[in-house]
């Protein structure tokens, strides 16, 4: 008798925790769905936003005054730090008001469409309301079958002028610069230096190496590169991939690296980003970094939205039926388990009385 009480108990406790696990699992994949139609959602909008992609940003600085006094911003490498992208865009739009802005590459931490949906759809939550552009970073270009940062971003080499001063976007992302990259910055470069006070150059990886950078020395294969810094006497050269910051002057041009506008790395998550700031007034050029405290609530939402949004919720959104039947599946599941639990509550007792009653 009392076997049989123990034997049933158990049995509703497995039917119980059955029917936990499959709400569980219920609701991760109802939030992954709801997260993955969401991002898919902004970041159709987002395609023909104005004020992302680079053939429109510079639509949008051809149409605007090009004044002697302006500010712009660089950051660099957003990655899997994807919920810092709202804060940094609110700081430069209230603490530090901006022209336009330059992300230096390594905007999504992987070339897949979960990632670039992921990022355009915390792009789009930021209220993004001035030009940013794009340079080509490893993590964006690398494996990118489906040609995506061309898609949302745009080329991925560019140049504009703004005020008297010329900005140039580069691509290294996957390699030095080869001869007809040469060609054409040198082209750029010999076309605008009548009437150009001020030259900006951005990329991904830095052609200087640093003590305590850890990177490998690459110098040797950026001579070519140098040599046109010196001889158009270019001011800045803005890079980013390395996780940090980092500020050198060398033969006339301050090279600026800043790897970090977001991303965090897998043993060091609390770790503050930064973005820099460029203030242009006439003959003269100041940068200062802005540094912003790291913060476990943005880790968190980062970690959470990258699993739910550019894993769970691209699947879902890639296989909606499927995914749907399988969700319907497991909620149908965690329903019959917690009626069958409550079903053999209500038997439980009544088979017992009886027994006391001794009717068999």
């Amino acid at each position: 008798m009392q076997s049989a009480i123990e034997t049933k108990r158990f049995s509703k406790r497995i039917l119980i925790i059955l029917a936990g696990l499959c709400g569980i699992i219920f609701a991760l994949g109802s939030v992954g769905f709801w997260k993955g139609y969401q991002a898919d959602k902004n970041a159709g909008m987002m395609r023909s936003h104005g004020w992302i992609h680079n053939e429109r940003c510079l639509k949008k600085i051809a149409n605007s005054p090009n004044p002697d006094v302006f500010k712009f911003a660089v950051f660099g490498d957003i990655q899997i730090g994807t919920a810092q992208l709202p804060r940094l865009i609110e700081v430069l739009k209230e603490k530090a008001p901006v022209a336009f802005v330059v992300q230096t590459g390594d905007a999504v931490s992987h070339a897949d469409l979960g990632h670039y949906n992921l990022f355009l759809n915390e792009l789009a939550h930021s209220g993004l309301s001035l030009p940013m552009f794009v340079v080509p970073g490893n993590h964006d270009v690398r494996n990118d079958r489906e040609n995506l940062f061309e898609h949302y971003f745009g080329p991925k080499q560019l140049w504009f002028k703004y005020g008297k001063s010329l900005f140039i976007l580069l691509d290294n992302a996957l390699g030095v610069f080869e001869d007809v990259q040469y060609r054409w910055l040198e082209d750029v470069l010999e076309k605008h230096k009548v009437g150009t006070q001020h030259i900006f150059l951005f990329m991904h990886v830095p052609p200087i190496n640093w003590k305590d950078s850890g990177d490998v020395p690459r110098e040797h294969l950026y001579e070519r590169f140098f040599e046109l810094l010196k001889r158009y006497k270019v001011d800045y050269v803005f890079t980013g991939d390395w996780h940090g910051y980092h500020r050198q002057a060398r033969d006339g041009t301050i090279f600026v690296v800043n790897g970090r506008g977001g991303d965090f790395d897998h043993d060091a998550k609390l770790v503050p980003c930064y973005t820099t700031v460029v203030e242009i007034q006439g003959d003269s050029v100041q940068d200062r970094c802005i540094e912003l405290a790291p913060r476990v609530s943005i880790v968190l939402e980062s970690l959470f939205q990258d699993w739910f949004t550019a894993h769970i919720g691209e699947f879902a959104m890639k296989n909606q039926w499927f995914y749907s039947g399988l969700l319907l599946l497991v909620g149908s599941g965690c329903v019959f388990l917690v009626i069958r639990s409550k079903s053999a509550n209500m038997r439980g007792p009544l088979k017992l009385q009886k027994n006391r009653r001794g009717d068999f």
